[in-house]
């Protein structure tokens, strides 16, 4: 967790500083650059090892239902619940959110969510993080740092460093085994489990990043992740921005 602490507090200083260098503001702090609102989000590992979608469907003024799938360390698990959209400067939006947690291997009931979104004419960058709770014995606690990146603009080119952070804390039982003998008969052993704690699997990856901007409404990205011990995980993934066509802008 002081990791993900760290990192917050990092990401924070480096998405504060596009505002500041955020161009053509006036007086109430608008620009011809107003961060949107992601809608329909997707993204794979070319090794199968990784998969995610993210869905945000404006509800109600800045009330969102969001929608959120993970595919990661070989297990399946996904957040469903609601953000709402906070837009302190027209380049930056913050989504605080909660959710209800399901998956076949987990015993998390909630979570809760964060994402900081910035967009200037010449950086853009997302920190997204989800943590859950409520699991049995110090099981589950999960946590997801992604989608995470500062970029830089280069007309429809982005160019910058994504950084990914997963957590899983589960329980890990020691066995133990025994054997009876008895007169004339062979030896039969048969397991015990002795005792159980909980244990943590961390995957931490990051890597240069490309996006490219085919329109307003549809951006691609591709990610080459280093994940430890000379292996790397190749990423590509695509954005749709749809949020204008549930309601009007204001």
């Amino acid at each position: 967790m002081k990791v993900v602490l760290f990192l917050l507090a990092l990401l924070s200083a480096a998405l504060s500083a596009p505002v500041a260098m955020a161009e053509d503001h006036s007086a109430i702090h608008t620009t011809h650059h107003p961060a949107p609102l992601p809608t329909i989000e997707g993204a794979v590992a070319t090794d199968g090892s990784f998969h995610n979608g993210t869905a945000l469907v404006p509800l109600w003024k800045e009330l969102l239902a969001e929608g959120v799938w993970y595919h990661s360390q070989g297990r399946n698990i996904g957040f469903g619940g609601v953000g709402y959209a906070f837009r302190p400067h027209n380049s930056v939006i913050l989504i605080p959110s909660l959710y209800g947690v399901r998956g076949n291997q987990e015993h998390d009931e909630v979570a809760l969510g964060f994402r900081a979104i910035v967009e200037t004419r010449r950086v853009l960058a997302d920190l997204g993080i989800i943590r859950t709770f409520g699991g049995q014995n110090g099981e589950d606690h999960d946590v997801f740092v992604d989608p995470s990146h500062v970029s830089a603009r280069l007309g429809r080119l982005q160019t910058g460093y994504a950084v990914e952070f997963f957590r899983h804390i589960g329980e890990s039982r020691v066995v133990e085994t025994h054997s009876k003998t008895t007169h004339n008969l062979a030896a039969t052993t048969s397991p015990t489990i002795a005792h159980s704690s909980a244990h943590k699997t961390d995957e931490w990856l990051h890597g240069p990043r490309i996006g490219w901007e085919l329109n307003k409404r549809t951006h691609f990205f591709y990610a080459a992740l280093y994940k430890g011990d000379g292996h790397w995980e190749h990423k590509t993934g695509i954005t749709f921005f749809f949020a204008d066509l549930f309601r009007k802008k204001k």
